[in-house]
């Protein structure tokens, strides 16, 4: 890894966020090695808040390795992952888990609850684009939720738990997460 490239990239991300008072989120499905992220967390002090992590057992390792605020981005569905995420909260670190069925909310709500602990939820939203009346898609089909009714319905689930608490909403627009947003050209 080039660290020289890869500081000058980051000081161009912290300078434009420091602009907007915004924090960045490193993803480690695509920064895979936790000596880098450890390195990014370094370099952007505050202006780093925590890790977006890809499954249960990567988010454990790296919360056994000193990460702290989690944010498990894809909701998980089987027993031992929500075992393992709830191992994880019960031991102190902050810890968010995506959601976006009453099944998953269930199955969390039950290790959580095992583990003696509260388990932070966040809402995955599905935020593509359907013009001419939903026959044309843009973006990716991640989320059954994609409307305000479905949401609710997802919320007063999480309402009925006595294990889980929903903190947040993720919204990843996939239709517009490549285009380069060219500035208007101001007349001579």
């Amino acid at each position: 890894i080039d660290l020289d490239a890869l500081d000058h990239n980051l000081d161009l991300l912290f300078e434009r966020f420091s602009r907007t008072g915004l924090t960045l989120r490193p993803a480690s499905k695509s920064i895979r090695i936790p000596a880098v992220l450890k390195h990014v967390r370094k370099r952007g002090g505050a202006r780093v808040a925590g890790l977006m992590t890809f499954s249960a057992y990567e988010t454990a390792m790296l919360a056994k390795q000193g990460f702290d605020d989690l944010l498990v981005a894809y909701p998980i569905s089987r027993p031992d992952a929500a075992e393992a995420l709830a191992a994880v909260a019960a031991a102190g670190t902050r810890l968010l888990v995506s959601v976006d069925h009453a099944d998953h909310v269930a199955l969390l709500d039950r290790a959580a609850q095992d583990a003696g602990t509260t388990l932070g939820l966040c809402l995955d939203v599905d935020v593509s684009w359907r013009p001419l009346g939903g026959r044309a898609h843009f973006g990716v089909r991640r989320s059954p939720i994609r409307g305000a009714e479905s949401a609710r319905a997802i919320g007063r689930v999480v309402a009925e738990a006595s294990h889980v608490e929903l903190r947040a909403v993720l919204a990843y627009e996939a239709q517009v997460a490549g285009i380069i947003l060219v500035p208007s050209r101001q007349p001579r």
